[in-house]
């Protein structure tokens, strides 16, 4: 198989099932059961090297970056478009500070799945389904040459086995001594946090540097293309729901951001500035997509209103829901190809 088939296949069927059970309530006996099945070179052994790299590296990034993602996750989660362009942005970013290609494979897979499982953790949001569609563009776009040259996939396996912090795991679960596994466990922890502190940027810094770059508006404008109509109604429909339920749960103690709940706390991580001193290019690009999705939303409206349910009256109940469920079809429809042009290269 090439590349890009190896990769859509440990996606498809180890990575996004096994990081996502619970969302499908898969048992942990069927979500283990799922690495068994051996095709080329993804086999078992490989696919475990593969899970325990990323949640070496989870520890490492979602540290830096869950403060800044706390910020900008109203933002972040409030359309498909939107959240795609941020999961690129911080992919891009992490690209940046390192030039092997294996961990580049790594940071990116481990940010693109572990932002999409936070990010619907306790609420009724389905981001998460976009994991592989941006994982599959941007190993297409950014990683598949540089990958292919390095070695490829056999390559991959034995850079991980020789990765003394995988080893060291694997040391620690095998370890009849509680003393060694201790030892081994701080040793994992020193390691993790030294790496943290090696990562000396500011995450709004970083986001606001690449926000314009071409690639970025590339890879956004391919993965919502690639999109089914059907997904982008489910996420849309997720949106309407959560926006519900946060309306019924105002006035509580609730946090707004789905991020905020599994933040450490605040002490342990340095302040970043609030994200107001975008440029006046980007201000000025939102203000024209807000104002262009207002008029349309009005006119919208507009044509909804031209039949009045009082104007129906030979239609019974079922017809009438039959009517209404048809026009919320329509609306989501035109909010996708809105999406879908916004991400075009129009200039």
């Amino acid at each position: 198989m090439e590349e890009d088939q190896i990769f859509e296949l440990l996606i498809d069927e180890v990575l996004f099932p096994y990081y996502y059970d619970r969302f499908y309530e898969i048992s942990p006996i069927s979500k283990y059961s799922l690495l068994v099945t051996s095709k080329g070179v993804v086999t078992e052994d490989f696919a475990l090297l593969i899970i325990k790299a990323i949640y070496i590296q989870s520890k490492i990034y979602l540290t830096k970056w869950l403060p800044f993602l706390h910020k900008v996750s109203d933002s972040m989660l409030s359309s498909p478009q939107t959240y795609v362009k941020y999961v690129t942005c911080i992919c891009k970013a992490a690209l940046n500070f390192t030039t092997d290609i294996y961990d580049q494979f790594i940071s990116v897979c481990t940010l693109v799945i572990k932002i999409g499982d936070i990010a619907c953790t306790g609420n009724c949001l389905v981001f998460f389904k976009l994991t592989p569609y941006i994982l599959k563009v941007i190993f297409k776009k950014i990683l598949k040459e540089k990958f292919r040259t390095r070695g490829g996939w056999q390559c991959l396996e034995r850079y991980l086995q020789n990765n003394r912090h995988i080893r060291q795991w694997d040391e620690r679960l095998r370890s009849a001594s509680a003393s060694e596994r201790r030892r081994l466990k701080e040793k994992l922890s020193y390691y993790i946090e030294e790496k943290t502190k090696a990562l000396k940027y500011n995450p709004l810094d970083i986001i606001l540097e690449t926000l314009h770059d071409p690639l970025i508006a590339d890879i956004t404008k391919e993965v919502i293309l690639s999109v089914e109509l059907s997904l982008f109604v489910e996420i849309k429909s997720s949106l309407v729901k959560k926006k519900k339920s946060t309306a019924i749960l105002n006035g509580t103690t609730l946090s707004n951001s789905v991020f905020e709940t599994i933040l450490p706390s605040s002490e342990q991580f340095e302040k970043y500035p609030e994200p107001e001193t975008a440029s006046n290019e980007y201000e000025s690009e939102k203000n024209i997509n807000e104002s262009n999705l207002l008029k349309l939303k009005t006119l919208m409206d507009e044509s909804d209103s031209v039949v009045e349910v009082s104007n129906l009256p030979n239609l019974n109940n079922k017809a009438l829901e039959e009517v209404t469920r048809t026009i919320d079809q329509l609306e989501l429809k035109i909010e996708y190809l809105i999406s879908v042009f916004e991400s075009l290269d129009v200039s």
